[in-house]
C-alpha cells in the first residue's frame, strides 16, 4: 500500500470515529469531496458494508466517471495547438493545424493499444454494470439487498491498485445535478413516466445518453426507471462533448440509429450549448434528429428550453415541478423538525416566512420558517426561525453537515440534515458584522486557521484537476492572456506550470470559498467567536475555483472591497493568529481568482470586476516597487498616458509591468512628479494616485483633476457641457447592447461586449446619429478607442487639463507652477499634452496622429518604450543607479513579474519573455 493510500485510510477512519456510526442515519459523511480513485474505493466499500445504497450508487457513478474520462482522454496540448493553428488564417498555420490534429489522433490510438488502457477498459465495464445494478436499487427505494452486491463493490475497490497511476490519481468531477442542484431520482422517474406516455412504442430500442459529468449520474438512473417500467432493453452511454467515442461505443450508437431512440440527459441548462454539442455528436453517427429526445430539468421562470435546444423534442420538468418544492412546505418541514429535534420541542405550528433578498433562479432551493412550540421539559413557549436549504443528494449534501460539526464553534446552530435538506437557525440581519471592522479580520483569521487544522487533507488534489478551472488554472488563464493568440499553447507549455509553482500548497485543507463580509455575523455572547454562514456553499463550486490552500479564503474576505484596508487587516490578523505571512504573489493571484469567479457568476458585473482586478494589481506593484522610496520633489512634472504607455490591458484589465513600474520608481526617486493624464475615469485616477503615491492626475481627457493625492477633485466641465453629457448618457442607455462605464462621471465611456468577452467601440455612424438625435452634435467631442467610444465636452482635452493642473499646483505651492519636463503618449488624444512638454516621446507603436512637432518616437513599444523615454530624461536606464535601483526580489516575485510583463515590449517581448520563463521553469 502506498503512503498516500495509507494516509487516506487513516483520515477516513478518524472521520468515521469522530462522526459516529451512521452519522444519525445520514450515511457517508466526509468533509473532502475532491477524492481520487483510491479514496473513492474505500468510500464505496464503507457505503456498501453499511448498506447505504444511495451513497454507494453516487460513489460508484463517480468512479465510473473517472474511468470513462481516462478512456476518452484528450492529449489536450496537441488539441489546443491544432485549434489555434487551424484558426490562424494562414495556409502554413492551417497545414500545421492538420499535422497537430493528426498527431493527436495518433496519440489516442497508441494509448488505446496499451496494456494499462485495456486493463482499465475491462475494469470500467464491470464498474458500469455495478452502477446499473445500484441504480435499480435506488429507483426501487430498497433499504437492504443481497450480500453479493456489497461483495462486488469490495472486489472492484480491491482492483484499483492494479490500474495505471494516471487513473488512480485522477480526481472526481463533482456532478452539478446532485451537488449544486436539488435534482432527485424521483424527478428522473417523473420524466420517464412522461416519456413513456408520449412515446409508447416498446419495439424501438433505447439509448440513454448522459453528458458527463452529470450524465454519469443521471443516465443510469433514467435507464433504471425505464427498466422499472418494463423497458429492460435501455442501454446507457455517457460522453463529454468534443471527446471521441470508443469504437464499440460508436457501433452502439449506429445500431440504435437503425430505428431506435436516443434520450439525452444533463443538469439544468443555461445556454444548452453542451447538450446541443452532445446531440450533434450522436447525429454525426447516423442518429436522426427526430429520434433524439431531451430529458430537460429547467430552472428559472421560463418554461421553455434554451434556443440552442429548440429544434429537439423534449420532456420538460419545469422549475415548479421539482420534487424539492413539495418538501419545502410547512407540513413536511414540521415532520422533519420533529425527528431532528428528537422530542426536545413539542411543535405546535410551522409558518412560512418571506425570505429576504432576491430569489435565486439557479442553484439550491431554500425557505424560511417560523416554528412555535413548547419545551418538552419545562413547558415554556419557544419560537425560532429556521432556514431549510437544499445542499445536495446523499453524501454530497452530508458534507455540509460534516463541516458544520467540525467547525461548530463558528457555525450557526445546525439542527440536522434530512434527505438533502439542511436545517439551521436563521440569523437576523441586525447581527451582520460591519465590513470594515477589526473584529471581522480577527474572526476570519481564527476561522481559517481552525479550518486548516480541523479539515486538513493528505494532498492537494486540485493539481490534477486539469480543465475544471481550479484556482491555479484560473491564474494561468488570466496571466496567459498576455501571450495574446499564443495563449493556449503558452499556458500548457509554461504559464500553468509557473502558476502551480507560485501557488504550491504545503498544508492542504478543505477551504470555504465564500468569505465576503456578508457571510459574517456577530457572536451571540461575549467570549464567543463570530458566526460564519455558508461554510461549504462555494467549497466545490460548479463554475470552478477548487483550491486546497487556506490563504485562498483569507484573500476572499476583502477581494471586493474598494481599497486594500480590509485585506491588510486580514493579513495582519493571520500573522498574529499563526505566525505565518502570506507572500504578496500568492495573495494577488487569489484575489484575482475570486474576482474572476464573481464575473463568471454574474457577467453584468464586468466593469466592477475590471476595476477591482486593476486595484489588486496596483497594490501588488506598489508594494513591490514604491513603498521603500521617498523622493523629494525637486524636478519637473512628468505627464504619462495610462493605456498603452504606463499600463497594459492585455490581461483584460489595466496593469503596470516591470518596465513601467521601474520607470515610475525611477522618476519618483529622482525627484520628478509623475502624473497620469488619461481618458480613464475620475475614480480610477484617484485610485492610482493613492496606490502609486502620486500627487495629482488628470482624468477623463482633461474633464477633471485629482489633487492632493486624490483627496481633492476639481471639475473643468461647465454647466452646458454637463447638460449635453447627461442627454447623451440617457440616449445611449436606451440603446440595446450599449454599456456605459460607471467610472466616468464628467465624460461618457460607451462600449459593447464582443462574443470573446472583450469590449468593442460603438460604430461612428451610431454615435453620430445619437448626437444628432439629442441635439448636442456641436457640444460633444468623440474619441474612438480600440475598446470603447469616449464622449467629452467640447473644448476639453488633455492639454487643457494639464495646463489647469499646473496652475492648480502653482496655487497650492504659492509660486510658479512646475515645469512639464516630460510627456509620453501614444494616440491623437495625447497630442495636446505632448505639445506642452520640454521633452515629449511616443512609444514605437504610437499612432501617427500623436506625432506633433518636437515629439520623438523611441524604438520600443508600450511600457518598454516608456522606460526608454524615462532613460532619455534621467540619462540612464531606470533602476540602473543606486538611487532608483530595485531591491533584490524573491524567486516568486521575479516569476510573477515575468508573467505580468510579457506584453510590455510587443512581439519582441513576447518571444524573449517566453524564453526567459522556459529557462526559469527548467
Amino acid at each position: 500500500m502506498d503512503d498516500h493510500l495509507h494516509t487516506e485510510i487513516s483520515r477516513l477512519d478518524r472521520a468515521a470515529e469522530r462522526d459516529g456510526p451512521g452519522c444519525d442515519g445520514v450515511g457517508l459523511v466526509v468533509t473532502n469531496l475532491l477524492n481520487d480513485l483510491a479514496a473513492l474505493g474505500m468510500l464505496l466499500e464503507q457505503a456498501a458494508n453499511e448498506q447505504w445504497w444511495l451513497d454507494a450508487y453516487l460513489v460508484a457513478a463517480g468512479i465510473n466517471q473517472i474511468a470513462e474520462d481516462y478512456l476518452h482522454d484528450s492529449p489536450y496540448p496537441l488539441d489546443d495547438a491544432a485549434s489555434l493553428l487551424a484558426g490562424s488564417g494562414s495556409r502554413a498555420g492551417r497545414l500545421a493545424g492538420r499535422v497537430a490534429a493528426a498527431s493527436a489522433l495518433a496519440a489516442r490510438r497508441i494509448a488505446a493499444r496499451s496494456e494499462g488502457f485495456r486493463r482499465t477498459l475491462e475494469w470500467q465495464q464491470q464498474v458500469a454494470v455495478l452502477v446499473d445494478d445500484l441504480a435499480d436499487v435506488v429507483i426501487a427505494g430498497e433499504r437492504e439487498t443481497t450480500p453479493a452486491l456489497a461483495n462486488r463493490c469490495r472486489q472492484l475497490s480491491l482492483a484499483i491498485p492494479s490500474l495505471p497511476l494516471a487513473v488512480r490519481q485522477a480526481v472526481l468531477r463533482l456532478p452539478a445535478c446532485f451537488r449544486d442542484f436539488d435534482q432527485r431520482p424521483e424527478d428522473l422517474a417523473c420524466q420517464v413516466e412522461r416519456f413513456i406516455e408520449r412515446w409508447a412504442d416498446r419495439n424501438r430500442p433505447l439509448l440513454v445518453t448522459g453528458v458527463r459529468t452529470s450524465g454519469s449520474y443521471l443516465a443510469p438512473l433514467v435507464a433504471a426507471a425505464l427498466r422499472a417500467r418494463g423497458r429492460g432493453d435501455a442501454r446507457v452511454l455517457t460522453l463529454r462533448p468534443g471527446r471521441a467515442l470508443l469504437e464499440e461505443e460508436c457501433a452502439l450508437v449506429r445500431r440504435i440509429a437503425r430505428g431506435g431512440q436516443v434520450l439525452m440527459t444533463d443538469d439544468p441548462p443555461v445556454t444548452g450549448s453542451s447538450l446541443a454539442a452532445a446531440c450533434a455528436q450522436v447525429e454525426r453517427l447516423g442518429v436522426d434528429r427526430a429520434s433524439v429526445v431531451l430529458l430537460l430539468t429547467l430552472q428559472g421562470e421560463s418554461p421553455d428550453p434554451p434556443p440552442a435546444l429548440a429544434a429537439y423534442r423534449a420532456v420538460v420538468l419545469a422549475d415548479g415541478e421539482w420534487s424539492v418544492h413539495s418538501r419545502l412546505e410547512p407540513d413536511p418541514v414540521r415532520i422533519d423538525l420533529q425527528m431532528l429535534m428528537d422530542g426536545d420541542l413539542e411543535i405546535e405550528a410551522v409558518e412560512t416566512l418571506r425570505l429576504p433578498g432576491a430569489a435565486k433562479h439557479r442553484g439550491h432551493r431554500r425557505a424560511l420558517f417560523r416554528v412555535r412550540g413548547h419545551d418538552a421539559i419545562d413547558g415554556r413557549a419557544r419560537e425560532l426561525a429556521v432556514l431549510v436549504s437544499g445542499v445536495g443528494l446523499g453524501y454530497f449534501g452530508a458534507q455540509h453537515l460534516g463541516v458544520a460539526r467540525s467547525l461548530h464553534a463558528f457555525a450557526p446552530r445546525v439542527l440536522g440534515l434530512r434527505d438533502g435538506l439542511l436545517y439551521r437557525a436563521w440569523l437576523p440581519a441586525e447581527r451582520r458584522m460591519a465590513a470594515d471592522c477589526d473584529k471581522l479580520a480577527t474572526s476570519a483569521a481564527a476561522y481559517v486557521a481552525t479550518r486548516q487544522r480541523t479539515l486538513g487533507v493528505a494532498r492537494d488534489t486540485t493539481v490534477a484537476m486539469v480543465g475544471q478551472r481550479p484556482v491555479w488554472e484560473v491564474g494561468g488563464l488570466l496571466l496567459g492572456a498576455g501571450f495574446a493568440r499564443a495563449a493556449p499553447v503558452a499556458r500548457v507549455a509554461l504559464v500553468d506550470r509557473a502558476v502551480r509553482r507560485l501557488l504550491r500548497v504545503t498544508e492542504p485543507s478543505v477551504v470555504d470559498g465564500s468569505m465576503t463580509p456578508e457571510h459574517w455575523f456577530a457572536p451571540a455572547g461575549n467570549g464567543m467567536p463570530a458566526v460564519k454562514v455558508g461554510l461549504s456553499d462555494r467549497t466545490y463550486w460548479s463554475l470552478g475555483l477548487a483550491c486546497c490552500d487556506a490563504t485562498f479564503d483569507l484573500a476572499g474576505v476583502g477581494a471586493f472591497a474598494s481599497d486594500g484596508t480590509l485585506a491588510q487587516r486580514v493579513r495582519t490578523a493571520w500573522l498574529r493568529e499563526t505566525g505565518n505571512e502570506v507572500d504578496s504573489e500568492r495573495w494577488v493571484l487569489y484575489e484575482l481568482a475570486h474576482l474572476w469567479g464573481r464575473l463568471r457568476a454574474d457577467p453584468a458585473q464586468e466593469a466592477m470586476v475590471r476595476h477591482a482586478s486593476a486595484r489588486a494589481v496596483q497594490r501588488y506593484f506598489a508594494g513591490a516597487f514604491l513603498t521603500d522610496i521617498d523622493g523629494v520633489a525637486t524636478g519637473g512634472l512628468c505627464a504619462l498616458d495610462i493605456d498603452g504607455v504606463l499600463e497594459t490591458e492585455q490581461l483584460g484589465f489595466p496593469t503596470l509591468t516591470r518596465a513601467s513600474a521601474t520607470a515610475l520608481r525611477a522618476l519618483i526617486a529622482h525627484g520628478y512628479l509623475p502624473v497620469p493624464v488619461t481618458g480613464r475615469g475620475l475614480e480610477e485616477v484617484r485610485e492610482r494616485c493613492r496606490a502609486y503615491r502620486l500627487v495629482a492626475g488628470v482624468a477623463e481627457y482633461g474633464s477633471a483633476l485629482c489633487l492632493e493625492g486624490g483627496e481633492r477633485i476639481v471639475t473643468l466641465v461647465g454647466t452646458d457641457g454637463h447638460a449635453a453629457l447627461r442627454r447623451v448618457r440617457a440616449a445611449l442607455q436606451e440603446r440595446d447592447g450599449v454599456r456605459l462605464d460607471p467610472a466616468h462621471v464628467h465624460a461618457v465611456r460607451a462600449y459593447r461586449m464582443g462574443i470573446d468577452g472583450r469590449r468593442r467601440p460603438l460604430g461612428a455612424a451610431e454615435v453620430s446619429q445619437c448626437l444628432q438625435a439629442v441635439g448636442v452634435a456641436g457640444a460633444i467631442e468623440v474619441i474612438q478607442g480600440e475598446s470603447q467610444t469616449d464622449l467629452v465636452a467640447s473644448g476639453i482635452n488633455k492639454g487643457t487639463g494639464l495646463r489647469a493642473l499646473v496652475d492648480a499646483l502653482a496655487r497650492n505651492g504659492g509660486s510658479g507652477g512646475p515645469e512639464i519636463a516630460l510627456a509620453v503618449g501614444d494616440t491623437a488624444a495625447d497630442a495636446p499634452m505632448l505639445a506642452l512638454a520640454r521633452a515629449a516621446f511616443v512609444p514605437a507603436h504610437a499612432a501617427p496622429e500623436a506625432m506633433v512637432a518636437g515629439v520623438k518616437r523611441v524604438r520600443r513599444p508600450y511600457q518598454a518604450g516608456l522606460a526608454l523615454a524615462v532613460a532619455e530624461l534621467l540619462g540612464h536606464r531606470p533602476g540602473a543607479c543606486e538611487r532608483c535601483r530595485v531591491a533584490q526580489q524573491t524567486t516568486g516575485r521575479e516569476l510573477l513579474l515575468d508573467l505580468l510583463s510579457v506584453p510590455e515590449d510587443g512581439l519582441r517581448g513576447l518571444v524573449l519573455g517566453t524564453i526567459k520563463l522556459g529557462a526559469k521553469l527548467r
